[in-house]
């Protein structure tokens, strides 16, 4: 994967995770797709909505950051 990209998803990943983002529905409304779809580590699916209804949810941190192609890139 190209490591400006890579840098790209990281940083986008990290703004989502702080607080003043998170309590943000303009912010997250920027930075998330409208059919935006998360799945949490114990499976819990989390959507847009999800994410506005939890405005501001504290103690969020990113453990690691796996990106993966879904098919081979070309």
């Amino acid at each position: 994967m190209d490591v400006a990209l890579k840098e790209h998803i990281y940083e986008l990943e990290t703004r989502l995770l702080k607080s003043e983002v998170r309590q943000s529905k303009k912010e997250l409304d920027v930075l998330l797709a409208d059919d935006f779809l998360e799945l949490t580590s114990s499976g819990r699916r989390i959507s847009k909505q999800d994410c506005f209804d939890g405005l501001g949810v504290p103690g969020m941190a990113m453990k690691e950051l796996n990106l993966h192609h879904p098919s081979p890139p070309k």
